[in-house]
């Protein structure tokens, strides 16, 4: 009987732990900070995994699932910019400016390969009333995405369920 509830509990546990062991992380975070040097505009990054760069611009990458070199990716900044501008938005009058494909950089973070998307935002940073990545989620059902703003420390956590930060002025 013990042993028949051994093989059980083990059997139980390797079910439950067998899909958390395949599954990939996806969480994305978008950093604002105002820059000293423009101060109409601020400057944003993106971070974001390459497999889920993949799913929202499978264009992006090569057979092997990998970001094309930077030849290759500059043929595709107009496709990209527009992904881009329908995934991240701000206040309808702070338009964002998604920086050259060339600019992108890859990164290695909490053992995934990623990619960290730059650009800036055409208004300045203390206007800013709302971030929102509504239409990212129709692809990337579970992914969160964390905002923050690096220069009060403010942050929230975006996702399906709550795909707007509406901050407090």
């Amino acid at each position: 009987m013990k042993q028949a509830l051994l093989y059980s509990g083990l059997i139980i546990s390797l079910l439950f732990a067998w899909p958390s062991q395949a599954h990939k992380f996806s969480t994305s975070w978008v950093q604002m900070s105002s820059g000293a040097d423009h101060p109409a505009e601020f400057d944003w990054s993106w971070l974001l995994a390459e497999h889920d760069l993949a799913v929202l611009a499978p264009f992006m990458m090569d057979n092997t699932g990998r970001l094309l070199d930077a030849d290759a990716l500059l043929a595709q900044q107009v496709p990209f910019n527009n992904v881009i501008n329908n995934m991240l938005q701000f206040n309808t009058d702070c338009p964002l400016e998604v920086l050259p494909v060339v600019h992108l950089e890859r990164e290695v973070y909490a053992g995934q390969q990623s990619v960290r998307i730059y650009g800036h935002a055409g208004c300045p940073l203390a206007s800013l009333q709302q971030v929102r990545v509504a239409q990212l989620f129709d692809k990337l059902k579970n992914h969160k995405v964390i905002v923050e703003l690096t220069d009060t420390a403010e942050r929230s956590v975006l996702s399906q369920s709550k795909a707007q930060w509406q901050l407090a002025k």
